[in-house]
Formats: structure tokens, C-alpha cells, sequence
């Protein structure tokens, strides 16, 4: 069984960039991973984060309930002990949760790939660091 976790910037982004963390995750569900979403899960653990006053900002400031340390837990635990690989959305380089789920997917042997896409209605492609595989996963946002 193939599966991914979805790494990517969360804080300072609209609405902590869950749309685009369900973006992906429904593309690569269409082609047979079994996906782990932070996003979905934050949303689990905090059924009403959506309500919360900080959410539209991506402002963690404005969420004084959700337990980022937990959450961090729960990010790096996946990434060692369920999934395969790890895809790594655009802008992760400027995020320190997102570069410590590369280094533990790095530490622990995960395949890494990269989410990228050309234009904003251009499909997105999936590849791998070491590009010697590439997959193309078709995603038009409207």
C-alpha cells in the first residue's frame, strides 16, 4: 500500500492553507495513496477550528485552544511509522514545522516529492527530489 503525508506552511497563510491541503490530498487519493492531511487531521482534534477567531488569518494567536505541540507529535509520529513518502507543497522551505517533517521523513528514509505546478490552472506534478520519477496528477483550481 502506497502512502503519503502532505507537508506544507500552515501559519501567517488564509485559513492555515487547508484548501490547499485538501486539494492535493484529493488528487493523490484519486490515484490510489493512502493519504495523511494535517489539515483533516487538526479538524479531528478540533471539530470547531474553522469557527475559531485566528483561523481566517492563519493566525495561531487567534486559537488559544489548539495544542500545537500535539499536533507536532502526531506530524512527525506519521511521517516515521505509517507512510511511505512525504509530498512537500509549495512554500515549505519558509515553514519550520514543514522543514522538521522533511527531516524526520529525511532521517527515517521516506521518498520526498515535490508538489509544484507551473500555473495556476496547470495540473499539478508530483516528483521526486532525485527526479527520477515523476507522476502528474491533474488539479484545476477555479
Amino acid at each position: 500500500m502506497k502512502s503519503i503525508y502532505v507537508s506544507g506552511p500552515m501559519t501567517g497563510i488564509p485559513r492555515f492553507n487547508f484548501p490547499l491541503f485538501d486539494e492535493v490530498t484529493a488528487e493523490l487519493r484519486k490515484d490510489g495513496w493512502t493519504v495523511y492531511n494535517p489539515a483533516e487531521h487538526d479538524r479531528q482534534i478540533a471539530p470547531n477550528i474553522e469557527q475559531w477567531p485566528g483561523f481566517a488569518a492563519g493566525d495561531p494567536a487567534g486559537c488559544p485552544a489548539f495544542d500545537r505541540a500535539g499536533s507536532l507529535r502526531w506530524d512527525f509520529a506519521t511521517i516515521a511509522e505509517r507512510v511511505n513518502a512525504i509530498v512537500m507543497l509549495p512554500g515549505w522551505e519558509r515553514s519550520s514545522g514543514a522543514c522538521g517533517e522533511r527531516y524526520v521523513a529525511e532521517q527515517t528514509g521516506k521518498d520526498i516529492w515535490l508538489a509544484k505546478r507551473e500555473w495556476r490552472h496547470y495540473p499539478w506534478s508530483f516528483g521526486a527530489d532525485d527526479k527520477k520519477r515523476m507522476i502528474v496528477v491533474v488539479a484545476e483550481i477555479g
